[in-house]
């Protein structure tokens, strides 16, 4: 805000410049007698002086000028009565700059009658004034006057390398120097609009406060070899700058050394001032300076590149053929792998290192930044050395490395409005285990606060993108949400069975005349005499009519009339985890290293490198198929003696089941999957089991409605994605099946990890339902099984995107 003074010369001595609003000049009466008039006129000079005399030194609102430019008033005789005494005081105020002249004079009266005494002063009215970029685009006009003193002009914490040449965590701030032309446009303006020549007893000075200048830096001008001139450098804090004439309109450079944080607001303030020899201020201009935020992208912003370890070639080029080669930026897991010691391990979690988002730079326009996060792992140093550059700014933030402050723990909801308030960048969303240092941080930067914080606690990693991801819809956004209820049901609906009592049965047939089957419904299945004529008898389905079912070989004893059967359906033995072909039957005989099923007619050696586990009764593990025949597969080691199978033991064959590794509690190279029927019945223990994860459904519903209350969401805004979870080594839920939900978002197209999951009519049912209830996406699934699944992560944790920011009002 411009801030009028005087420069004053008149016939009195002690000239002096008037910096208040209203200025307090004693007109002397005291050699006069009181009857005689004080007269008041005023001319311009120069300009158009918006110039007022006053009565008192307080005007009421609504009160009128003593006198204006160009007008004449008189006291007593004739004319308005303003005080009395033997001092008569006016209080005079300058609105605009200019120049005019104000005359008193004093008339007698009888012999005195006419003009006794006249005075005159000039005065010069002319303006302190500081201006600063308020909006962000990169110019200083009227709208930022307007609005200097509501929310204060813009600047940026300076955290690029622009020489590229930084080592450590230094970023430009650090020193006190502009570093080369690319630095200059880091800079804020600060523009001091010109001053005519003052006395010189009379100094223009800037000044900031020591807490300031820990804060921000202002440098002589925008330019490449500008010196600071505010802030702090080698020799420590400096606040006062005498600024050397002329006072000609100028433009200061300004940077920020930080984001506001929770000991800081991000506000600090810039004085430039008027003084005297003697300190004392004559005049003053105040103006607000505010760091720019630092804003999370949200995942529905354009994807502008992505990062991924080279760890995993397949996991690498899948990516690329999803979102296109020359957007993934590869990150060297031989440079960014050791964890500990001379153990090498990649650390490929690049989502859970970094967040990278964007702040307003003082040109206009957003600049990319990295928040390092405290992770203290492989990838430590990966954010400074490679992402940190000219134009790419780089900070850390946080104490401790629990996982809880991990990236795929600080995410961002798309726009959306609540009850009339806009959040045009939407809200951080973050689990409650999150350190207060970095929620404090969040919420300071104001833009995307308050942080929207989920209860994750009961999860082994404990993180937001386990659970949520948004994905664009229409003008808006869907929230997808990991649903057990969903995968449950589509296991549920694979695992059917019947019972019932045999009316009769043939050498290949069993006849229930009570049933109304559909036509083929049972083929591929099992039956199994439970009591009764032919008990424990089990046999494949070839085909069923409404009330008979055929089956591929013939029986030893046909059922009877009192044969208690069961039907077990095809796709009840179908597997989670297997990528290959797979074939379900029941044995016709075996030997300690082999299994023959007289009814099928394979290929030789269709299944070797292959799998085989007996599914009926306890489970047994898979055991490798070093080759096959027409009707029997020959294993690589002998079956274990305390599960052999029998000439009515029903098998899963599978040519590429998916493995586990050392980070599970099953041994390496161990086939991990399971047929339906077994998953929902037990596994391990119950160690996953649908009373386990119904409890993790319970959990996942109470942070669905803490969403739903914090942005005004329906249940329609929510897609339920198939999910399914086992206890982890920690103690808390993992995701059983890859997980659908951490995913990474490129428009309409979605990434996904490839769950492997079980196949009704030929195609995956998991990624079948995602398919249809995500119309319009174009969906890739790829496989993070070996590299990110086995280690409790998934596509979102192995990635991370830097995305266009959204233009900023």
């Amino acid at each position: 805000m411009a801030v009028n003074i005087f420069k004053r010369s008149s016939v009195q001595s002690n000239p002096a410049v008037v910096i208040v609003l209203l200025r307090d000049y004693p007109l002397p009466t005291y050699h006069y007698p009181l009857s005689q008039s004080l007269l008041l006129y005023s001319d311009n000079n120069d300009g158009d002086l918006a110039f007022r005399v006053w009565q008192s030194p307080n005007p009421a609102a609504n009160e009128t000028p003593l006198l204006i430019a160009g007008q004449t008033v008189t006291n007593g005789i004739g004319g308005v009565s303003w005080n009395t005494g033997l001092t008569a005081h006016v209080y005079l105020q300058a609105v605009e700059p200019g120049t005019a002249t104000l005359v008193y004079s004093f008339y007698g009266t009888g012999e005195a009658e006419g003009i006794v005494s006249r005075a005159s002063m000039k005065l010069t009215a002319f303006e302190v004034d500081l201006d600063v970029d308020t909006n962000g685009d990169g110019v200083i006009n009227q709208d930022d006057d307007f609005l200097e003193d509501v929310i204060g002009g813009l600047i940026s914490f300076n955290c690029d390398d622009d020489l590229n040449s930084l080592e450590g965590d230094g970023v430009d701030c650090e020193d006190a120097i502009v570093n080369g032309v690319e630095d200059v446009k880091d800079l804020a303006k600060l523009l001091q609009n010109a001053i005519p020549e003052l006395p010189s007893q009379l100094k223009l000075v800037l000044e900031i406060s020591e807490y300031a200048a820990d804060k921000i830096r202002i440098f002589s001008d925008r330019s490449s070899d500008a010196s600071m001139i505010l802030g702090r450098n080698d020799l420590g804090l400096v606040t006062r700058y005498e600024v050397p004439p002329p006072y000609n309109t100028h433009v200061y450079g300004v940077e920020a050394t930080c984001f506001a944080d929770a000991d800081y607001d991000g506000t600090t303030f810039v004085t430039q001032k008027i003084e005297r020899a003697d300190g004392t201020v004559l005049a003053s201009d105040v103006v607000k300076l505010r760091v720019a935020p630092f804003i999370l992208s949200d995942s529905t912003l354009p994807l502008e590149a992505v990062y991924v370890s080279d760890a995993d070639p397949k996991f690498v080029a899948d990516l690329k053929d999803a979102v296109g080669a020359g957007r993934v930026i590869e990150v060297s897991a031989a440079k960014y792998g050791v964890l500990d010691g001379n153990i090498w391990h990649p650390d490929v979690w690049i989502q859970d290192e970094v967040e990278i988002g964007h702040t307003l730079m003082p040109s206009g326009g957003m600049m990319p930044v990295v928040l390092d996060l405290p992770r203290n792992r492989g990838l430590d140093d990966w954010p400074k050395d490679v992402l940190r550059r000219p134009n790419f700014g780089y900070f850390a933030k946080g104490n401790t490395g629990s996982s809880a402050n991990y990236g795929g723990n600080l995410e961002c909801t798309p726009p959306f409005t609540k009850d009339g308030i806009e959040y045009p960048y939407g809200r951080a969303v973050i689990s409650t285990s999150m350190e207060s240092e970095l929620v404090d941080f969040i919420n300071v930067q104001g833009i995307q606060a308050p942080a929207i914080a989920l209860d994750m606690s009961w999860l082994d990693v404990g993180h937001v993108d386990e659970i949520f991801t948004f994905v664009p819809h229409d003008d808006g956004f869907k929230v997808l949400v990991a649903d057990t209820r969903s995968a449950l049901s589509l296991l549920e609906e694979m695992n059917l069975d019947a019972a019932g009592l045999a009316t009769g049965g043939g050498t290949t047939t069993l006849t229930d005349t009570n049933s109304l089957w559909t036509s083929g419904q049972w083929a591929g299945g099992t039956v199994r005499i439970v009591s009764g004529t032919g008990s424990n008898q089990i046999r494949q389905i070839s085909g069923n009519t409404s009330d008979t079912l055929a089956v591929s070989r013939p029986w030893t004893v046909q059922p009877g009339t009192n044969s208690k059967y069961q039907v077990i359906a095809h796709s009840a033995y179908l597997c989670l985890f297997v990528e290959g072909n797979e074939d379900v039957g029941v044995a016709s005989s075996c030997t300690t290293n082999s299994l023959t099923d007289s009814t099928k007619n394979w290929l030789p050696d269709c299944w070797t490198g292959g799998a085989v586990a007996i599914v009926s009764g306890d489970w047994q593990y898979h055991y490798a198929i070093k080759g096959n025949s027409a009707d029997t597969l020959y294993l690589e080691d002998i079956w274990d003696t305390a599960f052999p199978p029998t000439d009515s033991s029903v098998y899963v064959a599978v040519t590429d089941p998916k493995v586990g590794t050392p980070d599970w509690s099953f041994p390496q190279g161990r086939p991990l999957s399971r047929t339906v029927r077994q998953f929902l019945e037990h596994y391990r223990g119950n160690r996953v089991n649908v009373l386990y994860n119904e409890n993790c459904q319970t959990n996942i519903d109470f942070a669905v409605t803490t969403l739903s209350q914090e942005l005004g969401l329906v249940e329609d805004d929510f897609v339920r994605i198939p999910s399914l979870f086992r206890a982890g080594d920690a103690g808390g839920a993992v995701s059983h099946v890859p997980s659908m939900v951490n995913l990474l978002v490129d428009g309409g197209n979605l990434i996904i990890a490839d769950p492997f999951g079980p196949r009704k009519n030929g195609d995956d049912a998991f990624k079948a339902d995602v398919r249809e209830k995500l119309p319009g996406f174009t969906i890739f699934f790829i496989d993070d099984w070996d590299m990110y699944h086995m280690d409790i992560g998934g596509v979102h944790c192995g990635t991370n995107a830097r995305r266009m920011p959204r233009s900023h009002d």
